[in-house]
């Protein structure tokens, strides 16, 4: 009977505990993706803009390639 208290009390531990690193598996992998985009949406260009990486590789910067066309001036 112990025995069987026992072994209950070890697989519900060991189910808790699963699911615990799994939270922390899925916040781990969503901090490290969020991160890692980050990194490249800000830190990426101003590193390509500081060492001319961006006007090699572009030609001009990149984000001139995303302005808005401006109207004729009348």
């Amino acid at each position: 009977m112990r025995f069987e208290e026992d072994a209950q009390a070890a697989a519900e531990r060991q189910s808790s505990n699963a699911r615990a690193v799994a939270l922390k598996r899925f916040i781990f992998r969503f901090l490290w993706r969020f991160s890692v985009r980050w990194m490249q949406g800000y830190c990426l260009d101003g590193v390509m803009e500081r060492f001319g990486l961006a006007s090699y590789l572009w030609g001009s910067r990149p984000q001139e390639q995303f302005l808005p066309l401006q109207p004729p001036a009348l």
